[in-house]
């Protein structure tokens, strides 16, 4: 009975394409699994389908929660409803779609609710950022306020967008029991946009994902590199997909002066990624620029295919607009790639002096960075100063989830204030 229990949301509607989101959540859920909590703490996963307990074998205690009969019936029904609504009335009857998903969440929650008070769980964890939190005390996890820390993008600023994350730093974000950030940077972000009880919010640092710990020979190395096309030493990349806040725009440009200048003349960028509607635009620029053969698009790669091009590149750079911190500087850091980025303070948090930075919305700038790092000595100061920074730094997943224990051991007496009934 005083053992605090904590239910993980696994969330099956993850997947690889989604990015760094899912490289954060995958390698958290992976570590929490494993990491040996002390007995005060115990880990049960709550997943929402049989097919979604299958698929991970690894995990430790499982609960599969399964709607009773009549809920079942009534959430399929609006279920239809809502399809219906999607393929013919949707842009004259917005507000339609928003009441029937209301009442599907009502009834799914319900439902979920019920199951956790019956076995006990005294608090459920959010991996990642979703926009239906469970009426259940919660802890939660913040990434960005990219909607109103950055330029008015499509993908934050468009009007569905928006009101979603609106709704949820208003709402869902205040009730929650404890708000996770990525940095210290994030914090201090979240503070500034909303008035949030500063107590609830705390760190659980930002880390690398997978990737690091591939085992790719150097063999097998130079093939994937020669299946793309490209040779060691000769390539800059950006592993990143393709929203507009991304800024493959001007990361372009800035490549195409640099193959103007003296040593630029071979170079080639890679940028690897999946589609979010700005991937056919990009292209169109390389194109229009003559860059064709100089600008590679390998689409969504694989692990092995990402260590061997941070082992072999140039430099990665990451020209973001949006932040406060990215995984790919720590998995380039950790793996002897020099990195070069936007100066945003969270990016500096990780790095400090180990990066390269500059002003994402000035070509100059990002030219110059690149051109910097083709020096040799620049580029072997960067690596020793990235491989030592990560080293020494709390940038990493096993201290990530020793913070975590940490803080659930604080907050443990303030949650056993009441029961669950």
């Amino acid at each position: 009975m005083d053992k605090l229990r904590i239910g993980i949301i696994v969330d099956h509607n993850a997947v690889p394409t989604e990015g760094g989101g899912y490289t954060y959540y995958q390698t958290l859920l992976h570590t929490i699994n494993h990491y040996d909590f002390y007995p005060e703490i115990e880990i049960i996963n709550i997943v929402f389908s049989k097919k979604a307990k299958e698929s991970l074998p690894n995990l430790k205690q499982t609960i599969l929660i399964k709607k009773d009969f009549a809920p079942a019936v009534m959430y399929t029904a609006f279920d239809v409803l809502y399809r219906v609504w999607y393929r013919t009335v949707r842009k004259a009857y917005v507000s339609l779609g928003d009441s029937i998903m209301n009442v599907m969440d009502g009834i799914r929650n319900k439902c979920i609710i019920n199951v956790l008070k019956k076995e006990n769980i005294d608090m459920v964890y959010y991996l990642r950022p979703v926009s239906n939190i469970i009426d259940y005390p919660a802890i939660i996890t913040h990434w960005d306020v990219g909607h109103k820390s950055m330029y008015p993008f499509p993908e934050v600023a468009d009007k569905a967008n928006f009101k979603k994350r609106e709704t949820y730093y208003i709402s869902m974000v205040n009730k929650a029991f404890l708000i996770l950030c990525e940095s210290q940077a994030g914090i201090e972000e979240l503070l500034n946009y909303y008035p949030i009880n500063p107590e609830k919010v705390k760190m659980l640092p930002l880390f690398s994902g997978e990737v690091v710990k591939q085992e790719v020979s150097e063999t097998e190395q130079q093939a994937i590199l020669s299946q793309i096309g490209l040779v060691k030493g000769s390539f800059f990349l950006y592993p990143a997909q393709f929203w507009a806040h991304k800024n493959h725009y001007n990361l372009v440009k800035a490549f195409f002066a640099l193959t103007r200048e003296p040593g630029g003349e071979q170079l080639k960028l890679v940028l690897c990624g999946s589609d979010k509607g700005n991937l056919r635009y990009i292209k169109k620029l390389v194109e229009s620029l003559g860059l064709t053969s100089r600008v590679l698009f390998p689409g969504f790669i694989s692990y092995k295919a990402l260590y061997s091009l941070y082992k072999n590149a140039v430099a990665m750079i990451m020209p973001t607009f949006l932040g406060p911190t990215n995984i790919p500087l720590i998995e380039a850091a950790k793996l002897g790639c020099p990195v070069l980025c936007t100066a945003l303070k969270g990016h500096k948090e990780i790095m400090g002096n180990a990066a390269l930075y500059f002003n994402p919305s000035e070509v100059e700038s990002i030219k110059a960075a690149m051109q910097q790092v083709l020096q040799e000595q620049c580029r072997q100061e960067l690596v020793a100063a990235g491989y030592e920074r990560m080293r020494v730094s709390f940038f990493d997943v096993e201290k990530s989830v020793g913070f975590l224990q940490k803080l659930l051991l604080q907050i443990k007496p303030i949650r056993k204030a009441w029961g669950i009934e």
